[in-house]
């Protein structure tokens, strides 16, 4: 009979293959290192109760909501492995422990996106602003592509124009984001030539 740890490296091993992020394959596994393994990590996973898996999530439950979600799963989906191996009948991590555990805090709602038809406005107050030039550049970038902040933070020369082909590939509105990335390298183009590549 495997421990939780065991069954959950092989549950891990298992998924890997039809994983495509790496960060997310590396903190699939981190997240139950961290808060279930330390717990649960040396029991047999046919001795795991619910009040077991109630010890790895009450503390990080409301603490850190996100977090507590995502070990819960992945605690389900290491049960349900088990259960498909009859291993186990049922499952600890399921519903039968939802009234034991504090209600989830409301996740905050995302910023609006800026509407397309205001890009113009919002490029004309980035250059009016008193800002330097490179959070000028920095902020035309992630406008002009909707790049996420840390790619535009970290855009320098040739890693700028990687940056934008990852937030053209991330679109669904092809047509629009061609415009828009063309405006950027045109951009970058120009502010090469000004300050002679230098970012």
């Amino acid at each position: 009979m495997p421990t939780f740890s065991e069954a959950a490296h092989t549950v891990h091993e298992a998924n890997k293959p039809r994983w495509r992020n790496g960060s997310h394959t590396s903190a699939w596994i981190q997240t139950l290192e961290r808060h279930a393994f330390p717990k649960i990590g040396n029991k047999k996973i046919d001795t795991v109760s619910r009040t077991d898996v109630l010890t790895v999530l009450t503390p990080i439950w409301s603490t850190r909501p996100e977090t507590g979600r995502r070990v819960r799963q992945r605690m389900r989906t290491i049960f349900r492995w088990a259960m498909a191996n009859e291993l186990i009948e049922t499952n600890p991590a399921g519903e039968a422990i939802d009234g034991a555990l504090p209600s989830m805090p409301k996740v905050k709602a995302h910023l609006r996106a800026l509407p397309y038809q205001e890009v113009g406005s919002a490029l004309e107050t980035v250059d009016a602003s008193q800002t330097s030039p490179a959070s000028k550049r920095c902020l035309k970038f992630l406008i002009l592509t909707a790049a996420r902040s840390g790619e535009a933070r970290g855009a320098t020369g040739t890693r700028s124009i990687s940056s934008v082909e990852q937030a053209y590939a991330r679109s669904d509105l092809f047509d629009r984001r061609r415009v828009l990335m063309q405006q950027w390298a045109d951009y970058l183009t120009a502010s090469r030539a000004e300050s002679s590549g230098c970012y």
